[in-house]
């Protein structure tokens, strides 16, 4: 969605008094009048959802947040986890690492990017085999 977007939908829940609402349920009608909808095709994508929707589920609703990512990848010792064996490093991975732009749809596609370059890194990387006496 786009700011002008996300503030129609974000009035229309209020004035509904609700946190979201099936997309069945929208009134998808009266949204087609505004032409702040026309910029993104924004209507035709409804149209698709409502139609290859169930009764109740997918919800719709509105909700921002500021995309964050961590300063080092690394957990640091001190924190609480029951990902951490013995005294080894966690790292960071995914969502936990960062949270991306929902409006980009910016996160999958740099999650990949990470793992795969950490992939690499670890199959590039070699230990000195030793015997066992």
């Amino acid at each position: 969605l786009i700011p002008d977007q996300f503030d129609v939908f974000d009035q229309f829940f209020q004035l509904g008094m609700a946190t979201g609402r099936p997309i069945q349920k929208l009134p998808i009608a009266a949204f087609q009048h505004k032409t702040v909808f026309e910029e993104n095709n924004l209507i035709q994508a409804l149209q698709y959802f409502r139609a290859h929707s169930g009764f109740s589920y997918p919800i719709a609703s509105t909700f921002s947040y500021a995309p964050y990512i961590y300063n080092d990848v690394v957990v640091p010792l001190t924190a609480t986890t029951d990902a951490r064996i013995r005294n080894a490093p966690v790292l960071r991975i995914g969502d936990s690492l960062s949270s991306s732009n929902a409006n980009l749809g910016n996160g999958l596609s740099q999650h990949l990017q990470i793992i795969e370059k950490f992939t690499d890194n670890l199959q590039s990387f070699q230990t000195p085999h030793r015997s066992i006496q």
